[in-house]
């Protein structure tokens, strides 16, 4: 079908046609096609060049210019794919004005964009012999620090004014390439996600910082070997790793591994807002418990020192030392004590004898727990041979035999005054109030 409206240059719509079949014609269009079929032009110089190129589509003033023997092309808009000719099957869809105005002899692209009001940009406009590639918005081909113009296989995300916000670079193969988001999700925050690289390079990342190392990561992986990552993780197969972030592959740490061996393989963490340790394995618990009040619930873990002393129940002697070391496991409620305690000079004191210092305070029971004497040497008349808590308290009283009918408390005044004396080395268990 013609319809033509003679120019004063007497040039009409499919005026040069011979044995093309099957074409469509509107305004002065398709003017120079002699045996290309299937073809449908709409607008002034629409494919004016066209001579023997078939199925195309072109709808706008001058689109699809110089195609001459280019096929399977749609062009919609002003100018769209105005330079588009390959030899071969083009497979270009331009739409929107301008729209891959500079296509020379790419193939297989997609552009799809609007025009700013002030004119001179569309989706692709600049793009020239690349092919495979697929441009949402107005992104030239050459804009934001994305030059693709004979580049393949990019996809591109972009907004009006032809910014690049996201794009993805698939040139290495089916599912592999790299997908780039270039846009702020919140501020300074991004994403930005890899699907290739080199051996021990992540397979696949979401990312969700973008620091000033572009090899360092926070947030979900997937790696080559098929690794779950929520941090980083690499080298060994089907496992689920909770990590921290590190710069390039090797140098984040794991804090928990689940692999397919068994049901985890833990590194470090922390519970109850405590950072993890920096080395071995284990759970970290905070400096200041947070006391539970489920009894089937593990509140605390601690390892330390405290300092030991002899006091009285009364009033504390006046005491030198020679040893005076205390170590303490406390799990939960349980505690666990190792003192070390030797004197130089005592003086003064009154009441029963105590071993005063302890890390915790002891639960306000009765059955709150007992002492044992490992050794005892250099006291005035007797040795302590045992002790029990003060309840509430943080001292020990100490006893020992007097006779087969038990035993009692052994007084200040036992400690012998002068001279390296009173030595004792003595564990406890008890249950501390918290």
């Amino acid at each position: 079908m013609v319809l033509s409206f003679r120019p004063p240059t007497g040039v009409a719509s499919s005026y040069n046609n011979t044995t093309g079949v099957s074409n469509t014609a509107v305004s002065v269009a398709l003017p120079s096609n002699t045996t290309g079929s299937y073809n449908t032009a709409v607008g002034d110089q629409a494919l004016q060049l066209n001579t023997t190129a078939s199925n195309n589509t072109a709808v706008g003033y001058q689109a699809g210019y110089t195609n001459q023997t280019g096929r399977n092309n749609l062009f919609l808009g002003y100018q769209a794919g105005f330079t588009s000719n390959h030899n071969t099957d083009n497979g270009n869809t331009c739409i929107g004005n301008y729209a891959g105005y500079y296509l020379t002899t790419g193939t297989a692209n997609t552009f799809v964009g609007s025009t700013k009001p002030s004119g001179g940009i569309g989706s692709g406009i600049n793009m020239t012999t690349g092919s495979s590639n697929t441009i949402l918005g107005n992104f030239t081909g050459n804009q934001g620090g994305l030059d693709i113009r004979t580049a393949s296989n990019y996809i591109v995300l972009s907004d009006g004014d032809g910014n690049p916000r996201a794009y993805w670079n698939g040139s290495t193969g089916v599912n592999n390439g790299s997908f780039v988001n270039q846009g702020d999700f919140s501020t300074p925050s991004r994403i930005y996600a890899y699907y290739n690289g080199a051996a021990n390079d992540p397979y696949g990342v979401i990312s969700v910082t973008a620091p000033a190392d572009s090899n360092s990561y926070a947030g979900f992986a997937q790696t080559r070997q098929g690794n779950i990552v929520f941090g980083w993780g690499i080298n060994n197969s089907n496992e689920m790793w909770f990590g921290q972030v590190g710069s390039g592959v090797v140098s984040s740490t794991q804090r928990l591994r689940i692999n397919g061996n068994g049901p985890y393989t833990p590194s470090t963490f922390g519970v109850g807002g405590a950072n993890p340790s920096t080395s071995g394995g284990g759970i970290t618990f905070p400096a200041n418990q947070l006391a539970s009040s489920d009894p089937n619930t593990l509140d605390d873990y601690e390892e330390g020192t405290f300092t030991p002393i002899y006091a009285g129940s009364s009033s504390n002697p006046t005491v030198s030392y020679n040893q005076q070391s205390g170590r303490y496991i406390k799990i939960g409620q349980f505690v666990q004590i190792t003192v070390e305690i030797e004197t130089t000079s005592v003086a003064g004191g009154g009441g029963d004898l105590y071993v005063g210092g302890l890390p915790f305070a002891a639960l306000n029971d009765r059955y709150v727990g007992g002492a044992v004497t490992a050794y005892a040497s250099s006291w005035t008349t007797r040795c302590p041979r045992s002790g029990y808590f003060i309840i509430g308290g943080t001292t020990i009283a100490l006893t020992s035999d007097t006779s087969a009918t038990g035993q009692t408390n052994i007084p200040t005044a036992n400690l012998t005054t002068t001279g390296t004396s009173n030595y004792l080395i003595m564990t406890a268990v008890y249950r501390a109030a918290a």
